[in-house]
C-alpha cells in the first residue's frame, strides 16, 4: 500500500480528492462511501452532502496544508470542456496541477492518481491504428495539449498513475451513449468502470510515472486496455458490443428516414 514516507502503515490510506464536486468527483465521492477511507474533499464549489474544503487551486494558498498526512491524491480538478479558452486551460488545468504537485512535495505525498484524457493521444485516431500507451503523445486541440503539459509536470514525481480517461458524460446512460457520435462512443467510460479504475489505482503497486488507457469494453475501440489490466488489475464490467452498436445505427437511421422521433 502506498505511504507518504512515515514509518507506520495505515490500515486504510488517507485520500485527498481535488475537483470533488465536479462530474467525476461527485461520482467518486458516492462510490467511495462504501469504504472506510479517511477522505479530504477540495473544490471551488460547495456540495450539500460533502464536507468540501473550498479552495482555488490555481493559486498557492493555505489549502496546501490540507495535504499534510495524506497518502494518495486523486487529482480530478480542471476544466472538462474541450473548447475552453487557452487562458482557462492554463489556469484550471496547468496551474492547478503545478500547485497540487507543489503541495504533494511539501507534505511528502507519494502517490498521485491523475485524471488525464485520451485527447493526449487523439492525433492518432485518423490513422486508424491502435493507440497504445507506449506511442509518443499526439494531442488534439488546446485541451489535449494542456493535459499533456500536466502529464509532463507530473512525470518527475516518484509515483504517478496517469489515467487517460475516456468519455464519461454527466448523464451516463447506455441508451444515450449508443446515440452519440462514433468518436465519443468508441472511448466511452461508464461510471462503474471509472470508479473501478480509481479503486484499482489506490491499491495497485506502482513506481514512477505510468500512463494507462481507461475506457469501458467497447467493440472496435482504438484504445487497448492491456496495460491497465496488467498493471492495476483493471477489468471493465461495462461495454458496447458490435451487435448493440449496429442495432443502434440501424434504428437511428430507420427512425430518421421515417421522420419519427424516438
Amino acid at each position: 500500500m502506498p505511504t507518504n514516507g512515515h514509518d507506520t502503515l495505515k490500515p486504510e490510506p488517507v485520500l485527498l480528492i481535488t475537483g470533488a464536486t465536479g462530474n467525476l468527483g461527485s461520482k467518486l465521492a458516492r462510490g467511495l462511501a462504501k469504504h472506510n477511507y479517511n477522505t479530504v474533499f477540495i473544490d471551488q464549489i460547495p456540495h450539500p452532502n460533502l464536507n468540501v474544503k473550498i479552495a482555488n487551486l490555481a493559486f498557492p494558498g493555505n489549502w496546501m496544508q490540507l495535504f499534510a498526512g495524506v497518502d494518495i491524491v486523486i487529482h480530478l480538478a480542471g476544466t472538462p470542456k474541450v473548447n475552453s479558452s487557452p487562458d482557462t486551460l492554463k489556469s484550471q488545468n496547468i496551474d492547478c496541477t503545478l500547485n497540487v504537485l507543489k503541495a504533494c512535495k511539501m507534505h511528502l505525498v507519494n502517490r498521485v492518481v491523475f485524471a488525464s484524457s485520451l485527447h493526449v493521444m487523439g492525433g492518432y485516431r485518423e490513422t486508424g491504428r491502435r493507440v497504445t500507451e507506449n506511442l509518443p503523445p499526439k494531442p488534439t486541440g488546446n485541451f489535449g495539449v494542456s493535459k499533456l503539459h500536466c502529464e509532463k509536470l507530473l512525470a518527475s514525481h516518484p509515483d504517478v498513475l496517469c489515467l487517460r480517461l475516456g468519455w464519461t458524460p454527466r448523464y451516463n446512460v447506455r441508451e444515450n451513449v449508443l446515440k452519440a457520435p462514433k468518436r465519443l462512443r468508441e472511448m466511452w467510460l461508464s461510471d462503474a468502470d471509472f470508479l473501478q479504475a480509481i479503486e484499482c489505482s489506490v491499491t495497485a503497486e506502482n513506481h514512477g510515472f505510468t500512463a494507462l488507457n481507461i475506457t469501458s469494453d467497447v467493440a472496435n475501440s482504438y484504445y487497448p486496455l492491456a496495460r491497465a489490466r496488467e498493471h492495476i488489475g483493471y477489468k471493465p464490467r461495462d461495454g458496447l458490443n458490435r451487435t448493440q452498436i449496429m442495432f443502434s445505427k440501424f434504428s437511428n437511421n430507420f427512425f430518421s428516414k421515417a421522420g419519427w422521433s424516438r
